[in-house]
């Protein structure tokens, strides 16, 4: 790695919303390939557990990471900020 700069960003939203993208993202897909199946209530509680699994990896790594809250949607604002760190 000493020969490469390396920096995690890890994009993350407020626990509350995950339920609100769970349910828009069923309405855009015709079936759920990836994750989860189930019940809504065993999606929500298999991503929220997802991003905890993330952020404590991250919190644990030895590389550089940025944690990102994307809850705003203010993509522009999240990508100058990733900029900044390269």
């Amino acid at each position: 790695m000493r020969n490469f700069d390396v920096l995690v960003v890890l994009l993350k939203i407020d626990e509350k919303f995950i339920e609100q993208n769970v349910r828009t993202s069923l309405k855009i897909r015709k079936t759920w390939a990836k994750g989860k199946s189930g019940t809504m209530t065993e999606k929500v509680i298999y991503y929220k557990g997802q991003q905890r699994k993330l952020l404590k990896i991250a919190a644990e790594s030895k590389l550089p990471v940025i944690k990102i809250n994307t809850t705003r949607k203010d993509w522009g604002g999240y990508l100058a900020r990733t900029l900044k760190k390269i």
